[in-house]
């Protein structure tokens, strides 16, 4: 869930997840996702290998930027981290 300071939802923006490891941007890459949020300022995010990952918000971004590594080290500067483990399920809330 992401949303503003006042607990509202933030909708017309893409969560981005990317690896630790700046290897790993690149197009198509299994450790790189950008999710646009829905309507409630949700947003789900599968399949990705375990590891240590970058959590951003954006809105700003074009179809695919979110495996441009320019960017991606933009955006790493007010990310947040998280660590996913084989088989886990993460939740984490987002304010901006």
């Amino acid at each position: 869930f992401v949303s503003d300071a006042a607990g509202t939802p933030i909708t017309d923006s893409y969560v981005d997840v990317f690896s630790e490891d700046a290897r790993t941007w690149f197009q198509h890459s299994r450790r790189v996702a950008g999710i646009p949020l829905n309507a409630q300022g949700r947003y789900t995010v599968a399949n990705l290998p375990a590891g240590d990952y970058f959590v951003a918000v954006s809105r700003d971004l074009e179809t695919n930027e979110w495996f441009d590594p320019e960017r991606l080290t933009e955006l790493r500067a007010a990310a947040s981290r998280v660590t996913i483990r084989e088989n886990e399920t993460v939740s984490r809330n987002i304010t901006r």
